[in-house]
């Protein structure tokens, strides 16, 4: 069976799982923060050490908390609310003012689309680019062309990734294979550099696993569909993300599994590493695993890459090494490299008694710092006998110890869906929060989006709420100056808000911001 074969057929298994997920909270947003993470304010330790079993949460039930404020910033403030669906799915900026921001959105009469897909074909979508409140530019991709990430590379150009659909395949058809294009555009929309992602696989690169539950081994398969007249093949919603990091834009992709670039600023590539080889749950849609990178200041490169169950058998085989996993479920495995490329270093960081979801990695002074999401059962749950919270978890890079970590609570259930580490220290984190999900899964109240702040100390302290109707959730943050910019969805459907009436899934969204302190 082929990859093109197997895909829908996975999908197809899970489909019902993803469907009952959408409406949860639980999704990642997979527009990463291309702010480049302080390394040289560290802060200083918590007060108690805790290893890799987290602490729980210092607080209960925090519910006074500040509505979010009018706009700090007036050019940069954008609600869209006349199509049926829309999101804002990226934001970019410079302190110049210079920014740009991606939208897409759909009638109601369109094929119902999931909007915690990042990316997938069917949307109306554009790029806008602006020069404080003036409109540069605007660019609309081509059917079957998706744009798919943004990142600033310096304070009058914008690099664009996109999607191109392969010519071979049929829009839209799952399984369809796309090819990466990426593009550096000036301030007037002209691009300086356009070139394809070309990247000759090695054999090895091209191996594809799968492990069933219970089986002694993985089995795996060369799968020649993977890259095509040497670029890397993706189906829709595949992770892509761009990063800047000093001047420097670094890609990291899941094609040829887990591969992480860096690039010249005319968009070849200086090199590139595999840290994980393709495997089944790369490939799965809303329920695939999620990758995130950092990049320090001297350009050592951190790779996150999530492993569920039997995903180390899998890394292990692949590189005939034994990754040590002391915690079975779903963890963290991190590769660290070298600012050449070098591998230096490959461990596996996870919380005691946890199945985390991995949200953001970031390099903070010699320390990483790792948040993301963790359902668990706890006490007096807010939907049943489990409950979704943050944490987050402060590792050694060199020994691969877990040497704090901590859960993170608001209100009722808790989904990061970004993070950001600021030049000074401070660490912000963004979701929503105060909704209940029952333990099949299904979201059965409305919440609303958070953004708070996680001290020294560990405490949790909310900055603002998005006080709306219906659902709504903070899902990307990025800051300039002393200013935070933000995502937001509102006005949204939860799990069975559209069971039986479809006309009642509209979703609204828009980008604010307010004044740090």
């Amino acid at each position: 069976m082929n990859a093109i074969q197997f895909i829908p057929a996975l999908l197809s298994a899970i489909f019902l799982f993803s469907v009952l997920l959408a409406g949860c909270g639980s999704g990642s947003d997979t527009t990463d923060t291309h702010t480049p993470p302080a390394t040289d304010n560290p802060v200083d330790p918590p007060p108690e050490l805790s290893g890799d079993t987290p602490l729980a949460p210092h607080n209960d039930d925090l519910t006074n908390i500040a509505t979010a404020p009018p706009a700090a910033d007036e050019r940069v403030n954008i609600e869209l609310t006349d199509a049926y669906q829309s999101q804002v799915t990226d934001l970019e900026l410079t302190e110049a003012g210079f920014w740009c921001h991606v939208q897409r959105q759909v009638d109601e009469h369109t094929v119902r689309l999931y909007t915690t897909l990042d990316w997938q074909p069917g949307w109306n979508q554009r790029l806008q680019c602006h020069i404080d409140a003036q409109l540069a530019f605007q660019y609309q991709p081509a059917e079957g062309t998706v744009i798919v990430d943004t990142a600033m590379l310096d304070s009058s150009h914008v690099i664009m990734l996109e999607a191109v659909l392969r010519e071979s395949t049929q829009p839209n058809a799952i399984g369809s294979w796309f090819e990466l294009r990426l593009s550096t555009l000036n301030t007037t929309g002209q691009p300086v550099h356009q070139r394809w992602l070309e990247d000759i696989p090695r054999p090895e690169e091209l191996f594809f696993y799968t492990h069933i539950a219970g089986d002694e081994a993985p089995t795996r398969r060369t799968e020649e569909s993977l890259s095509h007249n040497g670029k890397p093949q993706l189906t829709a919603n595949s992770l892509a993300r761009l990063r800047v990091h000093q001047g420097t834009p670094y890609l990291l992709i899941h094609s040829y599994g887990v591969k992480v670039y860096r690039l010249y600023q005319d968009l070849t590539v200086a090199w590139s590493r595999q840290v994980m080889p393709a495997y089944t749950w790369l490939w799965a849609e809303s329920l695939a695993n999620e990758s995130d990178m950092a990049i320090r200041e001297d350009g050592t490169v951190a790779v996150g890459f999530e492993l569920h169950d039997q995903d180390v058998a899998i890394y292990n085989s692949h590189f005939d090494e034994k990754l040590q996993d002391n915690n079975q479920g779903y963890d963290v495995g991190i590769a660290i490299l070298s600012p050449t490329g070098a591998l230096e270093n490959t461990f596996i960081a996870g919380l005691q008694g946890h199945r985390e979801n991995l949200g953001k990695l970031f390099w903070r002074a010699d320390e990483l710092l790792l948040t993301g999401s963790t359902r668990y059962t706890k006490e007096g749950a807010a939907g049943g006998t489990t409950e979704w919270d943050g944490y987050i978890a402060r590792i050694d890079p060199t020994t691969g110890t877990t040497l704090h970590s901590q859960l993170l609570h608001v209100h009722d259930e808790d989904a990061m869906r970004d993070a950001l580490l600021t030049d000074t220290g401070r660490l912000l984190i963004a979701g929503e929060s105060g909704y209940r999900q029952a333990d099949t899964n299904s979201q059965t109240s409305y919440g609303y989006g958070v953004i708070y702040e996680v001290t020294d100390k560990g405490e949790v302290q909310p900055i603002i709420k998005l006080d709306t109707a219906r659902n709504s959730a903070i899902t990307g943050l990025r800051v300039a100056g002393d200013t935070l910019y933000y995502r937001y969805d509102f006005d949204g459907f939860i799990t069975h808000t559209c069971d039986h009436d479809t006309t009642q899934c509209w979703l609204k969204s828009g980008i604010s911001n307010l004044a740090l302190d």
